[in-house]
């Protein structure tokens, strides 16, 4: 099997980031008339740093391009010059590009872990541990951005220190995603099922739609996060278009939930299941979804029968 050329990694990384840049774009705009027709505190808060990943995602992948005319174009002026401009990590257009990607997964990481803060009621102890690793990966993302600018191909000690550090950040991001995905889904699933369990009869979940969301939002962070490590660790050229996926995808995953909530597929099944498990006390069991598009004041879950029950609350996602 060919190795993958630097040159040909480069390549193939622009055409992935320009696809889901494709998708960044039709997200963000989805974003703007979700955000925009709800018209609360915190939703100009989401459209804020949703508009800021928007900006880092549209100078990445102008960074990229822009790399392109010179590696391709300029370079070709010399001979091999393409194969050795790639192979330069301390071109200004590369840092660039590094420097967006890696502020952009601080964004999308710290939006992550304020909604686990909403969606636990608030308690900054469960939260302190995904801060300070998220804290941790800015901390080492910068520090791999600034060692690269300095970096000397001729010194392997350099290189080595460079590579670590890299793979700390990366690891501290992929810690992050599984975590705190993890504690938002399980945190949802318990107080739906306590809510449910009020009821005789055995019904499907109606808020799997919503673990569901959370999940598979922010598993396609966490896949490509994987991958990108694995072929990091081999050294081998594949993990740079994965890095260059990620820049995009950092932006893609904040958005997906805001528009899935906001077109509603949170709500699938709702009436159906609510209006069937209150018949055994001769009226309906009151189930309503005050949902929020950033699921952070969303799926306020409240079971109340008519002898006046209990109440059980999920405040956002």
């Amino acid at each position: 099997m060919k190795v993958l050329t630097p040159d040909l990694a480069a390549l193939v990384g622009l055409w992935c980031t320009t696809v889901f840049y494709g998708v960044n774009l039709v997200l963000y705009f989805c974003c703007l008339h979700v955000l925009i027709r709800r018209r609360t505190s915190t939703s100009w808060v989401l459209l804020g740093a949703a508009t800021v990943q928007f900006v880092l995602s549209t100078v990445h992948i102008a960074a990229g391009l822009r790399s392109m005319i010179e590696g391709f174009i300029w370079s070709n002026q010399v001979p091999e010059g393409s194969y050795y401009y790639w192979e330069d990590m301390t071109r200004p257009v590369y840092i660039l590009q590094e420097a967006t990607t890696v502020t952009n997964c601080l964004i999308g990481d710290s939006i992550l872990v304020w909604r686990l803060y909403v969606i636990w009621d608030k308690r900054i102890l469960l939260c302190l541990f995904p801060v300070s690793v998220v804290l941790a990966f800015g901390v080492c993302g910068y520090i791999s951005v600034y060692r690269i600018s300095h970096l000397s191909l001729s010194d392997v000690h350099m290189v080595d220190d460079v590579l670590n550090w890299l793979q700390a950040t990366w690891s501290l991001s992929l810690v992050t995603q599984i975590l705190v995905t993890t504690l938002i889904a399980t945190r949802i699933w318990w107080l739906s099922r306590r809510a449910l369990t009020r009821t005789s009869r055995k019904q499907s979940n109606p808020y799997m739609t919503v673990i569901w969301t959370v999940v598979e939002s922010g598993g396609v962070y966490a896949f490509t996060a994987a991958l990108m490590l694995a072929f990091f660790t081999q050294r081998s050229h594949v993990s740079t278009v994965m890095g260059d996926a990620l820049g995009q995808i950092s932006a893609i995953v904040p958005s997906l939930i805001i528009v899935r909530a906001g077109l509603g597929y949170s709500q699938t099944g709702l009436s159906r299941d609510s209006s069937s498990a209150g018949s055994r006390y001769g009226g309906p069991l009151h189930i309503t979804v005050d949902q929020s598009v950033s699921y952070d004041q969303g799926y306020k879950l409240e079971g109340r029968d008519e002898y006046g029950g209990n109440r059980h609350s999920t405040n956002g996602v």
